[in-house]
């Protein structure tokens, strides 16, 4: 039998979150859009005070949940699945029972969250509403990460972070080449030191020129008078 159903046709970021009420939301989420683009989707909210600190608070409160919970959509697969095996070997090899052993798996799924680097995270939507239950006035704050700019966002950080890496290589091989230059300089004027110092001695020691042949004829005349008055 031909299924003649429609299938809803996909949205928009923009559209899919016109269409929801936000006022009861709060998590994590993947949404992927008309264009097949897949969003990791962050909700938060946190109530509203009266005063304007309190009120700047809450803003504040419901934007870091939000981007907590962008975390949670991009690792948690992941992590749960590297931490619930890591607290079944606990449980088996420490016999645990089963309440501490999820109570380890929580805390450590929590921690895993921590310390982690999100690039090219926005927020899309920023609103005061009224909580439908308690009446409450808060603030609901979303935030989205697409894949597409996750990798544009990596790819920067990448290039950024090879180009402080050859900045740091052309310091070191600047301050290199100075310091040999520097140790040159040095060396040759110990050697040119070294050089004047041996030419004074050399000078100073050396019988002056045609001191040798003076003394031979001065000999050579003492001789001859004692000749002549052997002679004699």
């Amino acid at each position: 039998m031909l299924n003649t159903k429609k299938t809803p046709k996909a949205k928009s970021l923009a559209e899919w979150l016109t269409s929801q009420d936000w006022s009861s939301s709060i998590g994590g989420r993947k949404f992927q859009d008309n264009k097949g683009e897949t969003h990791f989707i962050g909700i938060g909210a946190a109530a509203l005070g009266t005063s304007s600190t309190s009120r700047k608070a809450g803003r504040g409160i419901a934007e870091m949940m939000a981007r907590k919970e962008v975390a949670t959509a991009l690792f948690a697969n992941v992590a749960a699945y590297e931490r619930a095996d890591l607290a079944q070997k606990t449980y088996n090899m420490n016999g645990k029972d089963e309440s501490i052993a999820l109570q380890s798996y929580a805390s450590t799924l929590k921690q895993s969250f921590e310390n982690r680097q999100i690039s090219g995270l926005g927020k899309v939507y920023g609103k005061e509403l009224i909580h439908p239950i308690s009446g409450q006035k808060m603030y609901v704050a979303i935030f989205d990460l697409t894949s597409e700019s996750a990798r544009q966002a990596m790819k920067m950080e990448k290039s950024n972070y090879l180009s402080r890496i050859m900045d740091v290589v052309d310091q070191k091989r600047k301050k290199t080449t100075k310091a040999g230059y520097v140790e040159s300089v040095k060396q040759a004027k110990k050697m040119s030191a070294r050089s004047a110092k041996t030419s004074t001695s050399s000078s100073a020691v050396a019988p002056a020129k045609g001191q040798k042949n003076v003394y031979r004829n001065k000999s050579a005349v003492q001789g001859g008078a004692g000749s002549d008055s052997f002679d004699w």
